[in-house]
């Protein structure tokens, strides 16, 4: 058994503690599929609010953009906001939009009855 060394040590020496190093599997953070831009969903909300649903188109195209150059993190995070903003218009525009067509709902039939 010569080179390999003895497991038992030899009087007059010290053995040192080995220490074992078990390194854990990561979790990677970067993606690796495009995200969703909703341009769709910010096209649509723009006929509810048109002002907030600008720059839901704005954060559509942005994503896009960083889906074509590979920075996935930067689409999502861009993805979900163009969402957020379509949201936010759609829900605003039917509740500002909703009492003025109640309105003229209500002096048509009111019209008509007289």
């Amino acid at each position: 058994m010569s080179g390999f060394p003895s497991a038992v040590p030899s009087e007059g020496t010290t053995q040192q503690p080995s220490i074992v190093v078990i390194q854990q599997p990561q979790k990677s953070s970067t993606l690796t599929e495009p995200s969703p831009d909703y341009l769709g969903l910010s096209i649509c909300a723009i006929f509810c609010c048109w002002i907030i649903a600008i720059f839901a188109i704005m954060k559509s195209m942005e994503t896009r953009t960083y889906n074509q150059s590979g920075d996935y993190d930067k689409a999502l995070q861009a993805s979900s906001q163009a969402k957020s903003y379509s949201i936010v218009a759609i829900i605003l525009g039917l509740i500002l939009n909703a009492p003025p067509i109640i309105l003229i709902i209500v002096l048509n039939i009111v019209a008509r009855a007289n």
